[in-house]
């Protein structure tokens, strides 16, 4: 009898044994085609029989708990470590905020107060203006760099490619260490903040437990539940923010409840807009650089989306924008509403102060615990990022294999747990001088960022000159932007300033005591790090620099694929010849990201003012 007759009472069966057996020369073997549903009938019968995910569909809901902590086994040690997979990758929305939200955090909301008080009103916005104007170029130069190498973990391992191993080296340390600094000292920064409800009598230790046990929690879910709980917790920044630019208007027009009149800028002229002189402005480096840490976050999850190419571009263009609006323009709104020479300034939120002074009640305790939630979500971040920093290092060899190993999912448990295990240092803040230990852990990343800010535009910039030497075209990019060499420039000149500005303030504090060692390890703790690092990478990885020709700009690009590196400088012909298949497979793989844009230029749906400010704030 003919199988696929049908006549057979079980033509489902039939069917699914002439798909099994290919190769035999008949027509009729793949007969989902003809009969989708038969076959896909057949398929679930055979993959239900013993099978993981039938055993889970039909076990109970402790056997499922068992197999979600089954998960977490080490995956087998080999070269491929790798934290991404199909299930965890972030989409594009995760990334949209993340670029926006990882700004707003401790810096903002905390940090600031003190940087007001010693410097004043003027100093401090001078200062921010500065670094809000390098970033621009860095998150230009970061997207150039991203999307032309989207495999990168760690935005770390550019230096290590561009430039020299050592600086490689040193930077990876350096990035490693601030992520892993930064989550105490947001607990920490936490801990601080729930001290503003003076009724509770609950030990900071506690405190310190709990927010512990969710940020472990939430890294536990992977990339996933890092991207769904920064999503959510971005959301009440950018609200908190906007509640507070109106809040901020109301008060200076005195028409809150404790109001004493327009207040305008009257406390600009009374205290004055300068406190300490130039002391006072070098000062705010450290705090403001603190704030924007984070902004190249945008690198370290451009591995972790499905389409960098496309998301990043669209994420670079609108961070500058939320960036001033979030810091400058708020930062001028607080200045307006708070004098430097308030009592509660280090102590308490700057937010929190103008709207207790303007006698709005219920609205302080709101902001507290938007803070506390914007503070725990930095906490992630750090973590995440913090795991990713360390598969960088294992990839270059710079650090031991285990702390690269992941677990069945992809998730790296190992750099978890020495994240978790090193955050332990924030119950230190239960001790009665426990607040020493956040201007510690702060300074690592305040300081620290210039040098890691200062080597990203010195990748970038090596980037473009080695493109020159190799006679590569800049259309090769997937992502340029008109004078961002220029722009790299300028931002490694910023860096370079703003370090000198420290070495400065570190000698000479602003409190006018005379040097000492606690006040210059304080202000310039990341960049000792960093030369540390750099002292000891001859030991590890020889002295090395990569000379323009000899830039490997094939190995990992988004446009070639399984090719092994190459060194421009083995001959003409095969340089020509590197050209000529780059060039194809630009025009083959990536014509739609050409054309995209451009029909969507040609055919941009039309908004209304509001929808227009949203789509750039949100």
């Amino acid at each position: 009898m003919d199988p696929s007759s049908t006549s057979n009472p079980y033509p489902h069966i039939a069917q699914h044994r002439q798909h099994a057996l290919p190769g035999n020369g008949d027509d009729k073997v793949d007969m989902s085609k003809d009969n989708p549903s038969a076959f896909d009938m057949a398929s679930q019968m055979s993959h239900d029989k013993g099978s993981i995910e039938s055993y889970s569909r039909s076990s109970s809901f402790g056997t499922k708990c068992l197999n979600v902590f089954r998960s977490y086994k080490l995956a087998p040690d080999n070269d491929n470590t790798d934290v991404k997979n199909s299930e965890d990758f972030l989409q594009p929305r995760h990334l949209q905020m993340i670029a926006v939200g990882v700004c707003i955090g401790t810096g903002l909301y905390v940090a600031i107060g003190k940087s007001l008080k010693n410097a004043g009103p003027a100093s401090l916005l001078i200062n921010f203006i500065v670094l809000t104007s390098m970033i621009l170029p860095l998150i230009i130069s970061l997207g150039e760099l991203c999307c032309v190498f989207p495999s990168q973990p760690s935005i770390t391992m550019y230096p290590g490619r561009l430039v020299s191993e050592n600086l490689g080296f040193a930077c990876s340390w350096l990035y490693y260490c601030i992520w892993l600094t930064t989550l105490p000292s947001e607990i920490s920064a936490a801990a601080e903040v729930v001290g503003f409800w003076k009724s509770q009598h609950v030990n900071i230790a506690v405190w310190v437990t709990i927010f512990l046990a969710y940020v472990v929690l939430v890294n536990a879910m992977g990339a996933r539940g890092y991207g769904e709980t920064e999503f959510f917790s971005s959301f009440l920044k950018v609200l908190s923010i906007v509640i507070f630019f109106f809040t901020s208007i109301v008060i200076n027009c005195g028409a809150a409840p404790n109001s004493n009149g327009y207040i305008g800028a009257r406390f600009w002229h009374h205290p004055g807009a300068f406190r300490n002189g130039f002391k006072g402005f070098c000062s705010v480096f450290i705090s403001s650089a603190y704030s924007l840490t984070g902004t190249e976050n945008i690198g370290t999850a451009a591995g972790n989306t499905s389409h960098p190419q496309k998301a990043i571009p669209s994420a670079v263009k609108k961070v500058f924008y939320r960036v001033f609006f979030f810091y400058i323009v708020t930062i001028f709104l607080i200045t307006l509403v708070v004098p430097y020479d308030d009592p509660g300034l280090g102590s308490t939120s700057p937010f929190i102060l103008a709207i207790q002074n303007g006698g709005i009640r219920v609205l302080p305790d709101i902001f507290n615990a938007i803070i506390l939630v914007s503070i725990l979500s930095v906490g992630n971040s750090a973590v995440f990022a913090a795991s990713r920093s360390g598969i960088a290092l294992v990839r270059q060899g710079w650090a031991p294999r285990i702390l690269g190993r992941v677990d069945q999912k992809g998730r790296p448990v190992i750099s978890y747990l020495i994240s978790f295990a090193f955050a332990c240092i924030s119950y230190a803040n239960a001790a009665p001088k426990g607040g020493v230990v956040f201007d510690w852990v702060s300074s690592v990343s305040g300081g620290g960022s210039f040098c890691i800010w200062g080597l990203t535009f010195l990748s970038h910039i090596r980037l473009r000159l080695s493109m020159k030497a190799q006679n590569i075209p800049e259309t090769i990019l997937p992502y340029r932007f008109a004078g961002s060499l220029y722009m790299s420039f300028y931002g490694l000149l910023i860096n370079f300033l703003a370090l000198c500005t420290l070495v400065y303030i570190s000698i000479f504090p602003v409190t006018h005591d005379p040097p000492n060692a606690y006040d210059f390890f304080v202000s310039f703790l990341g960049p000792s790090i960093f030369i540390v690092g750099l002292v000891v990478s001859p030991a590890v990885v020889g002295f090395k620099y990569t000379t323009l020709k000899n830039i490997d700009l094939v190995t990992g690009r988004y446009d070639i694929v399984g090719m092994k590196g190459f060194r421009a400088d083995s001959s003409e012909t095969e340089l020509e010849q590197k050209d000529k298949d780059s060039n194809s497979a630009f025009v083959g793989q990536s014509s739609d990201l050409e054309k995209s844009p451009e029909a969507y230029q040609n055919n941009r749906p039309k908004r209304g003012i509001w929808s227009g400010i949203y789509h750039i704030l949100c």
